[in-house]
């Protein structure tokens, strides 16, 4: 198995336990961020990260902080659910 693959399945691993486990962290969306940095940045966590621009046709600032919120988890949920 090659480093990427291997990499691949940590983050995934990571990300996993992080979701199980969000509402005994005080700061999911943060620990995500410091993930993001770990992995070197992946590409395909772009849109469940806080700083990140929104790429999927939505406008942040028409929405609350609630529903901005929501629309993260929702993507951190899909991206689990694609990669497993």
């Amino acid at each position: 198995m090659d480093h990427d693959s291997i990499s691949w399945k940590w983050l995934v691993a990571v990300l996993t336990d992080l979701y199980a486990n969000r509402n005994e962290v005080d700061d999911p969306l943060g620990e995500v961020e410091r993930i993001y940095a770990d992995f070197d940045y992946p590409e395909r966590m772009e849109s469940f990260v806080r700083y990140m621009p929104a790429t999927d046709g939505c406008a942040p600032a028409e929405h609350s902080l609630d529903q901005n919120v929501e629309r993260l988890f929702e993507n951190w949920k899909r991206f689990l659910d694609s990669a497993g």
